[in-house]
């Protein structure tokens, strides 16, 4: 859900110069992450992609990374609270723009699932994954190279 949150920020914020378009991979969360990955300072796939709410909130505040972006003038520091929400607005993106024509569907589907209180463990078999390391393989590919298509 926060994931979402993010990547509709991002996206929103090039629409001015994109138009109504949901596909900028060029945008601050998609960045970061791709950054923090060759820095392998992501948060462990695993417990991040299955995160409750009260898993979240016992996320330190502390910095754990800084990292120079192509559109920033000074370093950022992350904590790990906002390292989650940069990985989980790529993790969105990639998700949604990079899965083939089923992806938006398919993300819809399990983000429904969330909102109806109907997720179970395994979501990565709905967007198209046989195991949660198959669908962290495929994202580190993308934050490889995000641009690619």
């Amino acid at each position: 859900v926060e994931g979402f949150a993010r990547f509709i920020e991002d996206q929103a914020l090039e629409m001015g110069r994109r138009g109504n378009r949901l596909d900028d991979a060029t945008v601050q969360s998609v960045e970061a992450a791709s950054v923090l990955a060759k820095q392998d300072q992501l948060l462990p796939f695993e417990s991040f992609f299955e995160a409750q709410q009260a898993a979240f909130l016992k996320l330190p505040e502390e910095e754990v990374a800084r990292v120079r972006l192509r559109t920033t003038l000074v370093p950022l520091a992350y904590s790990a609270k906002s390292l989650y929400y940069e990985q989980a607005g790529a993790l969105v993106f990639f998700l949604y723009n990079r899965r083939g024509p089923e992806g938006p569907e398919r993300f819809r589907e399990v983000l429904r699932d969330h909102y109806r209180s109907t997720t179970r463990a395994g979501a990565w078999e709905k967007l198209g994954f046989e195991t949660v390391e198959a669908l962290e393989k495929a994202f580190l590919g993308f934050l490889a190279d995000p641009s690619a298509r």
